[in-house]
């Protein structure tokens, strides 16, 4: 990455925490533009037959901001059934994330793909996005927080900053 930026000739950083990142390495950045929203513009719904049904999506890098959530949706699951959808990519799937889950929680593994990630969108009532505090997850992008919002759904995240001008939609 230091190389490529070296040889660029134009920086653009998705957020201003990246913007920050790459200039304490002595690199400009020449603007900020943020991650695109391909997600299409859906209804809103929220109506949760008995079963609460909730999302996370991401790249497997990120399963260290799900795990510690998932002892509080199990405990969570003892007074509101709920079942977990998990769409990323694992290498042995169900496998690798079954060793993450713990008991009395319900979750299934979705293989990622565009067109699953849309789907488990519109079939979830709450899309969940944990956060860790760390100085690599805090330069992220508001696009995992607005693709479900603009498909109309619930979403539960971390205290992100690129999510923070987005506290009065979702719940932050």
């Amino acid at each position: 990455q230091h190389s490529l930026l070296r040889m660029a000739d134009q920086v653009v950083a998705a957020t201003d925490g990246m913007a920050h990142a790459i200039k304490k390495h002595g690199y400009r950045v020449d603007a900020v533009i943020s991650d695109p929203v391909e997600m299409p513009r859906g209804e809103p719904k929220f109506a949760p037959a008995g079963t609460l049904k909730l999302l996370w999506f991401g790249h497997a890098v990120n399963l260290d901001t799900l795990k510690p959530l998932l002892p509080h949706l199990a405990q969570l699951a003892k007074r509101q059934p709920l079942a977990l959808n998990v769409v990323t990519l694992l290498p042995n799937g169900k496998v690798d994330l079954d060793k993450l889950v713990p008991d009395g929680l319900s979750v299934t593994y979705t293989p990622w793909s565009v067109e699953a990630t849309r789907e488990a969108i519109a079939d979830c009532d709450i899309v969940v996005i944990p956060v860790l505090a760390s100085q690599y997850k805090v330069a992220k992008s508001p696009n995992r927080l607005l693709e479900p919002l603009r498909a109309g759904r619930m979403v539960v995240a971390g205290p992100l900053p690129a999510y923070q001008p987005f506290a009065d939609s979702a719940w932050i």
